[in-house]
């Protein structure tokens, strides 16, 4: 699993709630990307990053979320990499807006997920892809094939669980394989 190096929204609420807030581990436990490849330095035993790790309820620093103002059914957050990666599978936080939130029905429950290679172009489109909400571990999706020179993923929320003004994601992480026990995606 790796993170994209930049993040960009189509809007923020505040300083608090970034989109950078998604792809820095924030709200993930502390280590989650550093142990990636490691061992356990007392019982030896392997560690890895883990998406059934719930992460942390809605705070300050640990998600992004849209601006007051907008509708969250025109809220984009686009993914780039500073080298082009190669790209199986993609790991999703829905938002946790459970606690200091406005409402608890801000989580994207349907999104549009565009891939782009160079020159922006369109490598695969997946339309109405379903999210669950109200859930604390990562979803999982594969792509039907594994993607070479991706330069950035935009996720489009075409629908939300209740609320009319907010939106956003807790963390994504990507892959470079597919997983087997994975929500497959379907292009378009």
């Amino acid at each position: 699993m790796f993170s994209a190096d930049t993040a960009q929204a189509s809007s923020e609420y505040s300083p608090d709630f970034k989109a950078i807030f998604t792809i820095d581990g924030s709200g993930l436990r502390d280590g989650f990307d550093q142990v990636a490849k490691g061992s356990d330095s007392i019982t030896g035993a392997a560690q890895t990053q883990d998406i059934t790790d719930a992460h942390d309820t809605y705070l300050r620093g640990n998600h992004w979320t849209t601006a007051a103002g907008t509708t969250p059914l025109d809220a984009a957050i686009t993914w780039g990499f500073d080298l082009p990666v190669t790209l199986g599978g993609i790991h999703i936080w829905n938002h946790r807006s459970d606690n200091i939130a406005n409402n608890s029905g801000y989580e994207p429950t349907r999104f549009d997920l565009t891939i782009f290679g160079s020159q922006n172009a369109v490598l695969a489109r997946f339309l109405d892809v379903a999210l669950l909400p109200n859930t604390p571990t990562a979803q999982t999706f594969s792509l039907p094939a594994i993607l070479s020179d991706v330069v950035a993923v935009q996720f489009k929320v075409r629908a939300v669980e209740a609320s009319p003004d907010y939106t956003g994601l807790a963390e994504v992480r990507f892959d470079t394989t597919r997983t087997a026990d994975a929500v497959p995606l379907v292009a378009q």
